[in-house]
């Protein structure tokens, strides 16, 4: 909620700097959050709550360990 308030704020006093070069970097910059939530936020369709948490408490057990 608040990136759509900043975007709303901002959106006019940037158009009149940048013109059309800011909806150029308004869309790089969703190309990138597409490809990010692509490859790193995991799938949760059809599981459970219960589920998710156990896979994600296992990843960062994981993760952990590694570390050490």
């Amino acid at each position: 909620m608040v990136i759509f308030l900043l975007v709303l704020l901002t959106l006019p006093v940037l158009l009149e700097k940048f013109d059309t070069a800011l909806f150029i970097a308004y869309a790089v910059m969703n190309i990138f959050a597409f490809i990010f939530a692509w490859y790193k936020v995991v799938e949760t369709k059809g599981k459970s709550l219960e589920k998710i948490e156990c896979e994600l408490y296992k990843s960062a057990a994981k993760q952990q360990n590694s570390l050490f």
